[in-house]
């Protein structure tokens, strides 16, 4: 009997697919997200606490990125409130700061959309009212060239 796992069909099923690119859904620059983890690591070694606090900082930091919400008193360790508290007004300036990077962002691919729409019709127009004559006259045509005028030495003869 044949050994099934050698077939074609399962050399295909064990590749691995291509993952789609993770979509950024902060709404801050990367830049900035990355400047910020490198702050709250730097906030926890000098607290002298465990990663484990770091990726507790991480993930408040994340949601309050994500939806906007803060951590409560209650459920938070009092050294970890004080960190995201201390760090809050840098990452609403920031905020703030993309939002209003990707309003020009979006005004300036508007504006190129409506230039190349408006480019579109005249360069339409333009080849339509001139198709009997062509664009770019044959130099042959156009120049009455000979050998004196171009003043190229001609070969030796020999």
């Amino acid at each position: 009997m044949k050994n099934c796992e050698n077939t074609t069909a399962n050399k295909h099923e064990k590749k691995t697919q291509k993952k789609p690119k993770a979509v950024w859904d902060k709404p801050v620059s990367k830049a900035f997200y990355a400047k910020l983890t490198a702050k709250v690591e730097k906030i926890i070694d000098w607290m002298l606490y465990s990663t484990g606090f770091r990726h507790e900082l991480m993930r408040i930091i994340d949601r309050y990125l994500l939806d906007g919400s803060c951590p409560s008193y209650r459920w938070c360790d009092p050294a970890i409130m004080g960190a995201f508290c201390a760090l809050r007004a840098e990452i609403d300036e920031a905020i703030d700061r993309s939002a209003q990077a990707r309003l020009r962002a979006a005004r300036r691919r508007e504006l190129r959309e409506e230039a190349k729409k408006a480019e579109l019709p005249l360069c339409q127009n333009l080849q339509s009212a001139d198709e009997e004559t062509p664009l770019i006259l044959p130099i042959e045509k156009s120049l009455p060239f000979n050998e004196n005028t171009l003043k190229i030495p001609l070969p030796i003869q020999e």
